[in-house]
């Protein structure tokens, strides 16, 4: 990874790590993440995308098989802050 990227790791709530980590890269005032493993979610590939800015989240995940999308989809959730 270079200097501008953060890495997300998954853990269990006992804390056993798993798949699904998630690789953020700065770009311009924000970070943009996606998969930075293969992980398995209801026998499809799982597909994310999470963008943090300063006052915002937007996500999405989605599983894929084939390349066609079986469960969830790629319309970005919006969680915005409410208070400083």
């Amino acid at each position: 990874m270079s200097g501008n990227q953060i890495l997300m790791q998954n853990y269990t709530p006992d804390w056993e790590k798993v798949t699904g980590d998630i690789i953020f890269t700065k770009n311009g005032t924000q970070y943009e993440g996606t998969n930075a493993d293969v992980c398995i979610r209801y026998n499809a590939v799982l597909e994310s995308k999470m963008i943090l800015t300063g006052d915002q989240i937007m996500c999405y995940d989605c599983g894929l098989q084939e390349g066609k999308i079986t469960w969830g989809g790629r319309d970005l959730y919006e969680f915005k802050k409410l208070h400083n």
